[in-house]
């Protein structure tokens, strides 16, 4: 596996909140299960936000498992920012930058919100259009 790349929050705004393309492929892939699957992370990510503000540097693994775990679900979607800044908090995490892991925790809690609005737009477009 390759190293990955530490990005700045500036750099992490810079990608998709949503990427349609991918969205819609998941949607492709997923078919019927789609909309749980959707409506099942905006309820997930929220909470698993929640818990890694909750963890402190004793629990750096945890947190680590946690945003990977999200990161991946995040990517399926096509929610980059929110993927990214959940990748960028696992890198720290398993560096044990407990200082890092606060301001990308930060930065996921700030786009969680946004990428749940866009993809519930997502979501009713696509359904108006079938």
């Amino acid at each position: 596996m390759g190293e990955q790349a530490v990005l700045s929050p500036a750099e992490l705004a810079k990608q998709p909140l949503l990427d349609p393309e991918a969205c819609q492929e998941f949607a492709d892939l997923m078919a019927e299960d789609f909309k749980r699957l959707s409506r099942g992370f905006e309820h997930d990510i929220s909470e698993a936000i929640a818990e890694i503000g909750q963890l402190d540097q004793t629990q750096l693994e945890h947190m680590a498992e946690l945003a990977h775990k999200y990161k991946s679900a995040a990517g399926y979607i096509g929610a980059f920012q929110l993927r990214g800044a959940l990748e960028q908090l696992e890198l720290a995490a398993r560096a044990g930058d407990f200082a890092r892991c606060q301001q990308m925790r930060s930065l996921a809690e700030a786009v969680t919100p946004q990428t749940v609005a866009a993809l519930e737009d997502y979501i009713r477009a696509a359904s108006t259009q079938r």
